[in-house]
């Protein structure tokens, strides 16, 4: 119709008074009917049904139904719907799905994981964690790493190391596990020291199958002894407890099978149980111990700067006369150095 025939008040009554119906809008018009697709209500102007369906264009509509689908989605705990809307579409894939992916051979994640520097995998309560920190991986757990296989390391391997401090007991059984040194230094110069082994039975299997290594680093003259216990109930070699004497290092492996502790290593330096150091003044050939009095050759090895004397034989390079402790050399020593003499007691 042209704008100079015909009216537009059969449709609406126009924002003009005048005849002439061209000055209508779009406003003027009306839907009589519900338009759900797109939210438009019957009554709603043109304007308005226009504003919904650029809407209804730009949004994806939570409440859509999708219908027919096809899952696979084996690590899911609850089934996943056949036809369920938008919404509970995207409630499925982040509570079932998403955080299972990868848990099952069936969906693997096929693909590297890549993390910024010091993030990585951390538990829960933030006890345990894989951390990529610059060149170095951090695992850190709060009892202990467990490996179910052999490991076999190609380059250097580091462990701790602790110290008694000269203290009187060393405690390994009340220790956290995370705690527990490979080696411990033993220091009895001031007193004697008790030494506890850890637990091999605990029930969490900690220490089962666990090396210790104890060395005994006071000087030659102390007369404290290092007494070390097994657990209650356990044993060393058989016994519940057994001395580590001077001049001693032990290698212990335990078995968390029937509770024993075996000295796998012992070794003796020349201080030893019932040793001596003495000084070889310069230009001395022999010295007089008298502790060693009414004792022969065949009960001590004698050393001088840590080489061994042969005390008998063509070749000997040391006598000794048991009914007055004189040690004398029979080999001539560098001339203006003293020397150190250590009689070793062999056990």
């Amino acid at each position: 119709m042209g704008c100079t025939t015909g009216n537009l008040e059969t449709i609406k009554a126009p924002s003009s008074t005048t005849p002439c119906g061209c000055e209508c809008d779009i406003n003027d018009i009306t839907i009589a009917t519900n338009l759900t697709c797109i939210g438009s209500s019957a009554g709603d102007t043109l304007s308005t049904v226009f504003t919904d369906i650029d809407t209804a264009i730009c949004t994806l509509q939570t409440d859509s139904v999708i219908d027919g689908s096809s899952w696979c989605a084996p690590n899911a705990n609850a089934t996943p719907p056949a036809s369920a809307t938008l919404q509970e579409v995207i409630d499925f894939l982040a509570e079932e799905l998403i955080p299972r992916t990868g848990n099952s051979c069936n969906c693997p994640i096929k693909n590297d994981l890549y993390f910024e520097n010091t993030e990585g995998i951390r538990q829960c309560d933030g006890e345990g964690y894989v951390v990529f920190n610059g060149d170095v991986m951090q695992v850190h757990t709060e009892e202990q790493v467990q490996l179910e296989a052999d490991l076999k390391v190609s380059n250097g391997l580091g462990a701790g190391i602790g110290d008694s401090s000269d203290a009187a007991a060393l405690n390994l059984a009340t220790a956290d596990p995370s705690d527990l040194k490979l080696t411990y230094r033993i220091d009895a110069k001031t007193s004697n020291v008790a030494v506890t082994l850890p637990e091999l039975a605990d029930a969490n299997g900690y220490n089962a199958n666990r090396i210790i290594v104890l060395k005994r680093v006071d000087n030659c003259n102390t007369t404290y002894a290092v007494t070390v216990s097994a657990f209650s109930g356990e044993t060393i070699e058989g016994a519940a407890s057994k001395v580590l004497v001077r001049g001693h290092s032990w290698v212990l492996h335990g078995s968390g099978v029937d509770g024993e502790w075996s000295i796998i290593a012992d070794y003796t330096d020349m201080c030893s149980n019932g040793g001596s150091v003495s000084t070889v003044g310069v230009g001395e050939t022999s010295l007089v111990d008298t502790d060693l009095i009414g004792l022969t050759t065949a009960d001590f090895t004698f050393f001088v700067d840590g080489v061994k004397c042969q005390s008998a034989g063509t070749n000997a390079n040391i006598s000794f006369n048991g009914t007055t402790g004189t040690i004398t050399y029979l080999v001539s020593f560098t001339a203006g150095v003293e020397r150190q003499l250590v009689i070793h007691n062999p056990i």
